[in-house]
């Protein structure tokens, strides 16, 4: 196994300090549509110590989902059809989006309203 240390705080810690900036929003925005163009599956969508986010030098964020890769199933039928995966991974970018909603009610998150699958 591999390991890279990245420099970052999750997302929670983050949004505790900082609220949900629009920079954060796009960055979560730009990560999740990476997932789904490219048909990444994730499952642990809702463990916000998996999520990293780490500012850059130029002052923008970058997203890192450093664990919760896979899917849990026994037979893992999204491998051999990709309309399963991609709904697979549409279904957990919307569980992830609802969570953020919900967990950080608190914080103005209007900047995620606008998120199109």
């Amino acid at each position: 196994m591999v390991q890279d240390y990245i420099q970052g705080k999750a997302i929670h810690h983050f949004i505790y300090e900082n609220g949900i900036t629009p920079f954060l929003a796009d960055a979560l925005k730009k990560s999740l549509r990476a997932m789904i163009e490219n048909m990444v599956e994730f499952r642990d969508v809702i463990s916000w110590g998996n999520w990293l986010v780490q500012e850059t030098p130029d002052g923008r964020l970058r997203i890192f989902l450093i664990d919760g890769f896979g899917t849990k199933a026994f037979i893992p039928l999204t491998r051999w059809f990709s309309s399963l995966r991609s709904q697979n991974v549409r279904r957990r970018v919307n569980k992830m989006l609802n969570g953020i909603r919900r967990d950080f009610a608190g914080y103005d998150n209007s900047h995620l309203l606008d998120f199109a699958l």
